[in-house]
This record gives C-alpha cells, sequence and structure tokens, in this order.
C-alpha cells in the first residue's frame, strides 16, 4: 500500500505517549505528532503535498494551481513545496479583511508563488482556482490543480500511507482514532488507512469547518476512491463518527477548544492551535472511560496557535 511520493517530510512522525494528559482526561492515550512532520508548518498535510506533486511531474503539468483562505497552512506548505521541487506555485485565495497580512499568504509570496485574492465567498473559492487554470492552460501552460486542503484521492493516500507508519509504531489499534477534520482529505485518508491495516478502530472526525452531514459525506465519497487508488480493501463507513466542534464558527477560537489547549500544554508540553487541533482534542473528553486507548492525531497548526498567541499579548493591558 504505497504511492508515489516526493520526500518532504520527515517520517516516521513520532507516536507520543501522553500519560499525564490521558490521565486528566480518564484515557489511556497516546498522540502522532505529525505537527513535527519537519517541513515548514504543513502539519499532517505534508503527506498530501508528497503525493499531489509526485503526481503532478508524473503528469507532466508545469505548475500547481492551489486554492483557500489566506491562514491556509496548506496554501503556505504547497508554495514552499512547489519551491523545492521547482514547479511555480499560483494560488487563489478568497479575501478577508486581512488577508494580505495573514502569516500564509505572506510565507507563500516570500517563496515565490503568485497569490491572488477573489472576492468569492469560501465555497466557491474551488470556481475561481478553476477558472486561474484554464486560463494558464489557454496560454500555454499545464497546470496541476489542487482543491481546497489537497482533498483528492492522490492527496488523501498521504493519509491513509500515514496508518501503515503507525501499524508499525502500535502493537495493538486503539479504540478510537480523534482527528480533526476540514476539507476532509486527512479523515478520509485515515479511514481508508484503517481498513488497509484490518483495525477495528473507529475513526472519530472532529467537524470543524462543514456541517456533520457534509463533512461525512465528504468523507463517505472520497474514502473509496483511496482505496482504490492504493488498491486496498473497501473501507467501513460503521467506523465513521463525526462530531460538530465549530463552535462560533470556523477559524474562531472557542472556550472549551481553549482549555484543552491548556491542558495539553500543562501536562504535556504540546500545542493545539485554536482552529483544527484544539477543537478536535475537546472530543476527547466525550471518550473519557480508564483504560481505554485512544489515539490522537495532531495534523499541526503550530503557525496559527502562535499568532492567536501574539494576538493575545497585544490584547493584554
Amino acid at each position: 500500500m504505497t504511492a508515489s511520493r516526493i520526500g518532504l517530510g520527515i517520517t516516521p512522525t513520532p507516536l507520543q505517549a501522553t500519560p499525564r494528559l490521558g490521565s486528566a482526561l480518564d484515557l489511556d492515550l497516546c498522540v502522532k505528532r505529525d505537527d513535527l512532520i519537519g517541513f515548514g508548518v504543513a502539519g499532517t498535510k505534508t503527506r498530501a503535498i508528497e503525493q499531489l506533486l509526485a503526481d503532478a511531474i508524473d503528469q507532466g503539468c508545469d505548475r500547481i494551481v492551489g486554492c483557500g483562505g489566506p491562514t491556509s497552512n496548506f496554501c503556505a506548505g504547497l508554495a514552499v513545496a512547489g519551491a523545492v521541487a521547482g514547479l511555480p506555485v499560483d494560488l487563489v485565495l478568497y479575501a478577508t479583511p486581512t488577508a494580505a497580512r495573514e502569516w500564509p499568504a505572506h510565507a507563500a509570496r516570500h517563496a515565490g508563488a503568485s497569490v491572488r485574492f477573489v472576492e468569492v465567498a469560501r465555497e466557491h473559492i474551488e470556481e475561481a482556482a478553476a477558472d486561474v487554470a484554464r486560463q494558464l492552460a489557454a496560454a500555454g501552460a499545464r497546470p496541476y490543480m489542487v482543491p481546497r486542503g489537497g482533498s483528492t484521492a492522490v492527496g488523501a493516500s498521504g493519509a491513509a500511507n500515514g496508518v501503515l507508519e503507525l501499524s508499525r509504531q502500535l502493537s495493538t489499534p486503539p479504540a478510537h482514532l480523534v482527528v480533526a477534520g476540514g476539507s476532509a482529505g486527512t479523515a478520509a485518508g485515515l479511514l481508508a488507512g484503517l481498513a488497509a491495516v484490518g483495525w477495528p478502530t473507529v475513526l472519530t472526525v472532529a467537524a470543524v469547518s462543514r456541517t456533520v452531514e457534509e463533512t461525512t459525506a465528504k468523507i463517505a465519497a472520497l474514502a473509496p476512491e483511496v482505496a482504490t487508488r492504493l488498491g486496498c480493501p473497501e473501507p467501513h463507513l460503521a467506523q465513521l463518527e463525526v462530531h460538530d466542534v465549530r463552535g462560533p464558527g470556523f477559524g474562531r477560537p472557542d472556550p472549551s477548544g481553549n482549555a484543552m489547549a491548556e491542558l495539553a500544554l500543562e501536562k504535556e508540553g504540546i500545542i493545539l492551535d485554536p482552529v483544527y487541533t484544539a477543537k478536535a482534542a475537546t472530543l476527547l473528553r466525550r471518550l473519557a472511560a480508564p483504560g481505554t486507548p485512544v489515539l490522537f492525531w495532531h495534523t499541526g497548526g503550530l503557525a496559527a496557535a502562535l499568532h492567536a498567541s501574539a494576538l493575545d499579548r497585544k490584547e493584554t493591558p
């Protein structure tokens, strides 16, 4: 179960036992530290980017068109990866009042990417990016279009391979694997990976961006495509649970997530970001049962966590 990839991250990422945090939550908890994957601040999305760039090169494409928001670490990672691989990157980002000042958009520009801000709603950004790709193709380029979060069967294959990596680190499968779900590519890949290694683990997904229904539908559609691409058994949708943790809305911190971030830092020195991982970690409280083996897939978000901390300092009298 492998697919061609360009090596960017440092893998396998660590599997960390977290007894103090687990004790506080009444769980036998460990954390897959994809936040330590070592490529920019792309976190677990590095796995998707490795697959996507390899596929673009295999198809003879000469530039990458990506899309998302100005705070997207995936887009920043895609820009840096394109520079490493020698592929120009065009990013199409939806505009916000602070878009040009956001760190990911700024980093993408420094990596040499062309960054365009467009006045469209977040859910329509892929259509705007497709227009840019068509314009580039009409001018003679061979663009490779990447949707939000790299959530295609190609990109999600990286997360599936991550489960294979995990199976070499854990002697027995956990009861639950908890992960944040935004564009749902990582979750779809993990579900396909669980089927590939034959684990009965329940994939517990924290919907941080879309509704539970939308997130579930996206995973259900994408996971079988990943399995087909990798030649793996059909994923088991009965192993999927999706919970709404959006709180005040996507990208907006909430008190329960902030409390989990403080607890993880106090007990284990682990930094959680307010957009994805802190909200996802709130699901750990719902799973509380002494001795229950649970794995938390830390997707990253260091830049967002540090940015939020900087804003807190500015607001403190």
